[in-house]
């Protein structure tokens, strides 16, 4: 819904892709199943990935703001400020949505209950999709309901296969033998001072790209435990580097499913996508890296 709303109001193709994939990874710091990911992968406690979540979202939320500003000004155009949500909607071919105001707090309660109230997360998202079924009272809530899960699984499959891969990988890795002969160069290459740490990881950002050996839904998996298992870096200081590379990772990879798709939906190519907000999510990455030399080095 939000790519021909965003298209109907004047906003061109590529930078539409942009700023909905720029909106994407704003939000997905605060995806609770990533933090029991990343803390699971690195042993840091939940709290503190969460804690320097919140700090990324903050970032990618002012590169958002800077590449409206900067990017739309470009276009030439100012129509995408003339028209009201519902005449948007209208003019993408799709009704105005009639649901309560109070549904729109659905993603938000999961993380209530496990912020707040510390539950567990699987229940806590069980609990936000009661709450969305009745909030938002569809005529067959349990159909819905089905066909949601159905479509869940189907759209969730090749990130659990990756998972699989993940934990292969890892076991891979975290071998003796591995780990010994990995140990000498990792030691040489990874800075032992602050600003060595920032300026390493801030360069280097590019590499979370294509699975790169600093993407954490790629080799950087295998890397960061190996990293973490040799000493060469405290799991805190490896979480907060690898979290900073994601940044650029979650919205510039062209491999990512949600770019392909995103590029495919608007009519251009996904590399033209990351061209465009390279220097946007790469200065997100070296900031994040600073405040993670800063709050864990």
């Amino acid at each position: 819904m939000v790519l021909p709303i965003l298209t109907s109001v004047g906003i061109p193709p590529l930078e539409s892709a942009c700023v909905f994939l720029l909106g994407f990874a704003t939000g997905l710091p605060v995806n609770i199943q990533n933090w029991a990911y990343f803390s699971t992968l690195t042993g840091v406690p939940l709290d503190q990935v969460r804690n320097f979540a919140f700090v990324l979202v903050g970032l990618t939320a002012c590169a958002t703001v800077l590449f409206i500003l900067v990017e739309l000004r470009k276009t030439g155009s100012r129509s995408y400020f003339s028209t009201s949500p519902v005449q948007a909607e209208a003019s993408a071919g799709k009704p105005p949505a009639r649901v309560p105001f109070y549904a729109v707090l659905t993603p938000i309660v999961p993380l209530v209950l496990v912020m707040a109230f510390k539950w567990p997360i699987t229940p806590a998202l069980l609990t936000g999709i009661v709450y969305a079924l009745v909030t938002t009272r569809p005529k067959a809530p349990f159909d819905v309901l089905v066909r949601t899960a159905h479509e869940g699984v189907e759209n969730a499959a090749p990130a659990v296969l990756l998972l699989i891969v993940i934990g292969m990988l890892l076991k891979a890795v975290m071998h003796p033998v591995v780990t010994a002969g990995l140990e000498g160069f990792l030691k040489a290459v990874i800075p032992s001072t602050r600003m060595g740490y920032i300026l390493f990881f801030a360069i280097l950002a590019p590499l979370s790209l294509y699975r790169g050996p600093l993407n954490l839904f790629g080799l950087g998996s295998g890397l960061a435990a190996v990293i973490i298992g040799t000493g060469s870096l405290s799991p805190t200081a490896t979480m907060g580097a690898f979290l900073a590379m994601e940044r650029l990772q979650v919205a510039g990879d062209p491999t990512n499913t949600q770019n392909v798709w995103t590029a495919n939906f608007v009519g251009v190519d996904v590399n033209q996508v990351t061209k465009k907000l390279l220097p946007y999510l790469w200065a997100v990455a070296a900031v994040s890296a600073a405040c993670s030399g800063l709050m864990f080095f």
